[in-house]
């Protein structure tokens, strides 16, 4: 049976003014009649001192007579029962809760110990113990996923798990938090990319490296503008893989990256205070940090939250045959610009991370099935992006006197196209064709804001460049 306590039973049964008549407990025996007896009896002496009060005891003794009677009849049911299942052979117990009655809360049975007091002794009773439930290991893709829009620096050299961790960790935050992953990386080469970043809701992706300086600014140009919509997304992250390349100094297209790692660096700047309550983050990605070797702006990384990915500084892993270990020289690298422990007590994990201040084992990290965004933006080749060029801004001709607003936007859309770099409304003004040449550049640069908005053309500062899509 269960362990039951009884309820206080004490009930209102008649209230006159500001008097309550109150019965406790139930009685039993001879007690009712005493009672029913005892209210007759008071009702026929106080009927002609006060009426009320007569009522009132009259009424409580009838009510004592019908608690009685039901008293009776319940008492009764149960005997009869108990005879019925004595004569049957009915040994079954009822675990039912009878009225006014309460389960208390059972305690899960557990092998009972002898434990010591504080002084030392044994007790002098077996005491249950309960198990204790297992507590799991922080690790750093659980981190990372605790504080989705924390900015992080991801660091760590070829095949540690760096971009595979950065890769996952976005994938599992847009499934479970809709996060919006803006993805870019101007040094991709291969079909890693396609299948890391599938879930991105858009995916910049090109080797720059392989394109001419006019190519090369038009995709800088489309980088620029994914930065911006990334910045007007709410509950976003923009990833850019492979920064230490975009900043170095020794890169052949610095002058058109330029205004690239400014936008960049003005965002870092912004999130890495701001970013959990605008609920935006920006995440880099880099296989070293050369401080010398880099640009003032793509330095802004320095602002963000280091994320270490390593192998256990006393093993080493096989990928495709070749053995990887923890790398020293890189780790010196990132203690001489960030703030970071030496692995001196470390995880005993093949793969670790040192991530919010803390050396943790890199943890489990789930396979990336590839899924299809018919909305992303693909890959570019140089091949490509000149045919859409041409394919775009190809030479209108436009009738001599044509001074309308598809004339004016035809001349623009020509003058950029002769111009990849870039162009000022006064630019427009002093060597466009008729019949934008010579128009006020006030004139212009409202020609120009709506056609951005029309997504003809894209501005970044103060040029204007042309959107080859």
């Amino acid at each position: 049976m269960s362990n039951l306590v009884k309820h206080s039973e004490h009930r209102i049964i008649w209230t006159i003014g500001n008097t309550q008549i109150v019965d406790s407990e139930p009685d039993t025996g001879i007690v009712p009649l005493l009672k029913i007896s005892a209210l007759g009896i008071g009702a026929i002496v106080a009927a002609p001192v006060s009426p009320m009060i007569a009522v009132a005891l009259f009424g409580y003794g009838a009510y004592k007579i019908f608690d009685l009677a039901t008293s009776i009849g319940s008492d009764g049911a149960n005997l009869a029962k108990d005879i019925y299942a004595d004569v049957n052979g009915d040994e079954t117990e009822d675990d039912s809760v009878p009225d006014g009655w309460v389960n208390l809360p059972q305690i899960e049975e557990s092998e009972p110990v002898r434990i010591r007091t504080q002084l030392g002794e044994q007790s002098a009773i077996d005491v249950p113990v309960q198990p204790a439930k297992p507590i799991e290991s922080p690790n750093g893709f659980g981190c990372i996923l605790a504080d989705p829009y924390q900015s992080r620096a991801f660091f760590g050299a070829q095949r540690t798990g760096k971009t595979y961790l950065a890769a996952v960790a976005s994938r599992e935050m847009s499934t479970r938090l809709g996060v919006k992953v803006f993805h870019m990386n101007l040094a991709s080469f291969g079909t890693e990319d396609d299948h890391y970043w599938s879930h991105a809701t858009e995916s910049l992706r090109c080797d720059l490296s392989a394109l001419d300086g006019y190519t090369a600014k038009q995709l800088t140009v489309r980088a620029i503008d994914l930065v911006k919509r990334f910045y007007a997304t709410q509950n976003a992250i923009l990833v850019v893989d492979e920064i230490a390349y975009l900043g170095s100094t020794g890169s052949e297209h610095r002058e058109a990256l330029e205004p690239l790692l400014r936008i960049i660096a003005d965002k870092i700047t912004t999130l890495s205070s701001s970013g959990k309550k605008r609920q935006q983050a920006v995440w880099t990605i880099a296989p070293e940090f050369v401080a010398g070797s880099l640009t003032q702006d793509a330095k802004a990384v320095k602002k963000l939250n280091l994320c270490y990915v390593s192998i256990h500084p006393q093993k080493t892993v096989d990928w495709n045959g070749q053995s990887i270990g923890f790398d020293w020289g890189l780790f010196n690298q990132i203690k001489a610009n960030f703030t970071i422990t030496d692995p001196t007590s470390v995880p005993n994990d093949d793969r670790i991370c040192f991530v919010s201040g803390n050396w943790l084992p890199l943890g489990k990290l789930p396979t990336i099935e590839k899924v299809e965004k018919p909305n992303a933006v693909p890959q570019h080749s140089p091949k490509d992006v000149r045919a859409q060029l041409e394919k775009s801004f190809q030479s209108t001709d436009i009738e001599e006197n044509d001074n309308s607003e598809s004339a004016i936007r035809k001349e623009m859309i020509r003058f950029l196209a002769e111009n990849p770099g870039g162009a000022k409304p006064r630019d427009f003004a002093n060597r466009a064709r008729s019949p934008v040449r010579r128009m006020p550049t006030e004139e212009i640069k409202l020609f120009l804001d709506v056609m951005v908005i029309d997504g003809e053309v894209l501005e970044v500062g103060e040029s204007f460049f042309p959107n080859i899509n």
